[in-house]
């Protein structure tokens, strides 16, 4: 179960890092201008870091 958790934050995680896999699913969908863009970018960062937290925190408790 928490396996699930840290691998979707780290497929998050590389939607807000990765520019080549951002730019293949958002931004041929979506056209954003720089602000917006650079917001949906740090509100991935910070939702993979806690999604990634989340699945080690579950890892322990097991």
């Amino acid at each position: 179960m928490y396996w699930f958790f840290i691998v979707l934050g780290i497929i998050i995680l590389s939607f807000s890092l990765s520019n080549p896999v951002y730019n293949l699913i958002f931004k041929k969908k979506i056209k954003l201008n720089l602000l917006f863009d650079i917001s949906l970018r740090i509100v991935f960062f910070i939702l993979a870091i806690i999604t990634i937290f989340f699945g080690l925190y579950l890892e322990s408790i097991y």
